[in-house]
């Protein structure tokens, strides 16, 4: 029976040409090494980016997900079972089952609706009842829709955190991120973090050798985190620690900066919207099925900043209609990066960190068997480029990974997993453009008002832009406008 369902949903996926050819791409669990083992490359979907190849690609992911549908109506909880079978923990340390298969079967779990049989049993509540969380919907893309795949939402799909399950004013409203890059932004936090501890690491040192307090000024990829002292004894004090907990660890997710991987940010999300427990908690949702979830946000294309062309003429659309004027906003381009750092913007939206490895490991499995994807390799492009010049691999997503006091009129109403009311972490601006509303509430629709909204550590960067006369605004935001996403095609549901 177990294999008839896991032969099921392999043919399901295979009749799509979605690539699951079940090929190992994992080492035997027998085997005792504890290397990570690099998932196979994914191979680049045929055609340009909006090529007819892609437009049938597309058209085949939206059959797909109609199918499944179909299914669902005739056999309700049929496709958590089988994506459960076919993504067993103990069948992916045992190499049975490929990363590519892996990756769609997360990228089908993002849009599938969960039901009663799933263990979606609660009605749903947009606000939610203290730390109980939701449900305040059904799948992961009524949310993260906008600007293509795992994109943002609009303020209408905003969540309302810690309150009373009953009025939004005794909660803190969240608008929905994309969830873009997020391989990488782990990648730069850990690296971070590592570079931090070991800062503390030789400060004790120092000061048991030495018998004094030695401080340590908590510098890394360029972004200060301010001041550590160790004592002779061992103890540390972490009161000049800035943007970070006093653990010394990174954590780039969520809007308050609460989570330092995206297994944990994905296991909550799943708990806290769905209120489905994961396998940790007494299933529906397994550690294979979360993983699934992994690769396929791993492996999104990245966000990129794209210098814009030549609009070309165009034809007149009909008599006695002008034909639209030919632009060329590169100099617009220009001028906007430039005024980026003069208004004090990248002080703390960081346009650039290097990245030592562009290998990204995470773990899978029960035996927690490392598993690593070359994202300078083995995703679709755009790829990570090594840069001999900066010594390592450039990652533009505008952001220092730290949070930052944003003042009383940005404040939430309660203390969030033990952050401060008035600190949240830098929004990476990359993909800026498609993500609209912006701002932690969804309060801004436009970028002005988003600029107009920064406070505390940033409203000085705010008074740099009211500052600037009419074509400085404008020239910033053609800048802002050119983080953008690749474009690809996508068929609606």
């Amino acid at each position: 029976m177990r294999d008839a369902i896991v032969f099921s949903l392999v043919w399901v996926l295979g009749a799509w040409c979605l690539g699951c050819d079940g090929n190992p791409s994992l080492p035997p669990s027998s085997q005792q090494s504890r290397a990570p083992v690099f998932c196979d490359p994914f191979a680049p979907a045929a055609g340009e980016p909006m090529s007819i190849e892609r437009a049938r690609d597309a058209h085949r992911w939206a059959e797909l997900r109609r199918h499944l549908r179909m299914r669902e109506a005739l056999d309700p909880g049929h496709f958590m079972r089988q994506s459960a079978a076919v993504a067993d923990p103990q069948r992916i340390d045992a190499g049975e089952v490929s990363c590519k298969t892996l990756r769609d079967i997360g990228r089908l779990l993002f849009t599938h609706d969960f039901t009663a049989q799933d263990g979606h049993t609660e009605p749903l509540r947009r606000v939610h009842r203290g730390d109980e969380g939701g449900p305040e919907t059904h799948n992961c893309r009524s949310c993260h829709w906008r600007g293509g795949e795992a994109g943002a939402g609009a303020v209408l799909d905003n969540i309302f955190l810690l309150g009373d399950g009953d009025r939004i004013s005794s909660a803190d409203p969240r608008n929905p991120p994309p969830l873009l890059g997020l391989a990488l932004v782990q990648m730069l936090a850990q690296e971070m973090s590592a570079s931090l501890e070991a800062d503390r690491a030789q400060a004790l040192r120092r000061a048991r050798a030495t018998g004094e307090a030695v401080a340590v000024d908590l510098q890394t990829k360029g972004v200060s985190f301010g001041r550590l002292v160790a004592m002779p004894d061992g103890t540390l004090d972490t009161s000049g620690v800035e943007g970070v907990d006093a653990d010394l660890v990174v954590k780039p997710f969520g809007w308050k900066g609460n989570f330092s991987t995206m297994r944990q940010f994905v296991r909550d999300s799943v708990s806290v919207h769905f209120r489905l427990p994961t396998e940790r908690d007494g299933v529906p949702l397994t550690e294979g099925q979360v993983t699934s979830l992994l690769l396929f946000l791993a492996t999104l294309p990245l966000p990129q900043v794209t210098i814009p062309e030549r609009i070309p003429d165009l034809p007149s659309i009909a008599e006695p209609i002008p034909r639209p004027p030919s632009f060329d906003f590169s100099d617009d381009w220009s001028r906007g990066h430039a005024l980026f750092e003069s208004a004090g913007c990248a002080g703390c939206h960081r346009p650039t960190l290097v990245l030592d490895s562009p290998v990204f490991v995470m773990e899978a499995g029960p035996s927690g068997w490392p598993v690593a994807i070359d994202l300078s390799q083995d995703i679709e492009p755009p790829l990570l480029s090594y840069d001999a010049g900066l010594g390592g691999y450039p990652v533009h997503l505008f952001s220092d990974l730290k949070r930052h006091n944003m003042g009383p009129e940005a404040a939430s109403q309660h203390v969030h997993r033990g952050v401060a009311v008035d600190q949240y972490l830098t929004r990476r601006l990359w993909g800026l453009n498609g993500s609209a509303p912006y701002f932690h509430d969804g309060r801004a629709p436009f970028i002005d008002h988003a600029i107009a909204a920064h406070t505390g550590e940033g409203e000085a960067a705010r008074r740099a832009f009211e500052s600037l006369d009419f074509g400085q605004k404008a020239d910033l935001r053609i800048f802002l406008m050119s983080m953008r996403r690749p474009l690809v095609v996508t068929i609606p549901d």
